[in-house]
């Protein structure tokens, strides 16, 4: 198997400062992904000259807004969502931002198919790609688009070019999928990463009782190297972008992004080295 060194991005969690690009690349990324901002006008110049001013640390996505955390404001309706949908997007493209992904979580109060095709229309006249994330269980246990089937079966029934699948590795455990399984089945068509660790099966909780723990990779359950079996199999060609734990303070956003930044080089490292070793073991 052809060895991979993944450029790496990381999220802002709301912080798109100066000083957190600055830290984010002094950790070693290279991409930055910014996340659940209400995005409107003033914060979008505002975004804009961020940007500019770091172009060293590119950006890869945004998270747009789910419905359930639309402002007040934004009629609880088709029209409103999709309308406010359209704008963060179109303001998302103007600050060059090649991607955005949408909670599919949305599908618990509307479903996709009544909001989908002006979306998709808005995203593509900005060359952007527009890739849905899988979920978790919500409260009461039930999930919507959690699975690879749901994800590609709508990518099918639209059929956009620009619309492809976000990979949330901790919604997919907490559904009790397999993160590098869900890889290979969304293959080509895996165009973003959400990638975070926790402890599913095990239902470990933060101080909020949240299960979704967003922890940086090696701090958890989930099988890395074989995470990395699978997007070289499918030619991921990266980058991988983390999302990690909410950021407070410059020094817990340090703390995360060098963390996340040295695992996921050592568990490269060691995965490197057991493709070596399956490839002397099979020419043996």
């Amino acid at each position: 198997m052809k060895r991979r060194r993944w450029a790496l991005g990381i999220n802002t969690c709301g912080d798109l400062t100066p000083a957190a690009l600055d830290i984010i690349a002094e950790a070693g990324f290279s991409h930055v992904y910014i996340d659940h901002l209400n995005w409107n006008s003033p914060e979008q110049d505002y975004s804009a000259k961020i940007l500019a001013a770091r172009p060293w640390v590119k950006p890869r996505g945004v998270h747009l807004p789910g419905f359930l955390y639309s402002p007040p404001g934004v009629p609880r309706s088709t029209e409103g969502v999709v309308d406010y949908f359209s704008t963060c997007i179109g303001l998302a493209g103007a600050c060059g931002i090649p991607n955005a992904t949408i909670d599919c979580g949305l599908g618990y109060t509307m479903p996709p198919e009544q909001f989908e095709a002006q979306t998709w229309d808005v995203a593509a006249e900005w060359q952007m790609a527009l890739n849905l994330e899988n979920t978790m269980p919500n409260a009461s246990g039930r999930t919507f688009m959690a699975t690879p089937e749901e994800i590609l079966g709508l990518i099918e029934d639209v059929g956009a070019n620009n619309l492809g699948a976000c990979l949330d590795t901790g919604h997919c455990t907490l559904a009790g999928g397999d993160p590098a399984a869900y890889v290979r089945e969304l293959g080509e068509h895996l165009k973003e990463t959400h990638f975070q660790d926790n402890y599913a099966p095990r239902v470990v909780t933060d101080s909020r009782g949240l299960a979704d723990l967003h922890r940086p990779p090696g701090i958890g359950l989930i099988d890395w190297p074989d995470v990395m079996d699978a997007l070289a199999a499918v030619e991921y060609d990266g980058p991988v972008v983390f999302e990690l734990g909410r950021f407070w303070d410059t020094d817990t956003l340090r703390t995360h992004a060098h963390t996340a930044y040295a695992n996921w080089r050592r568990l490269e490292d060691a995965w490197h080295m057991m493709c070596d070793r399956a490839r002397r073991d099979a020419a043996e």
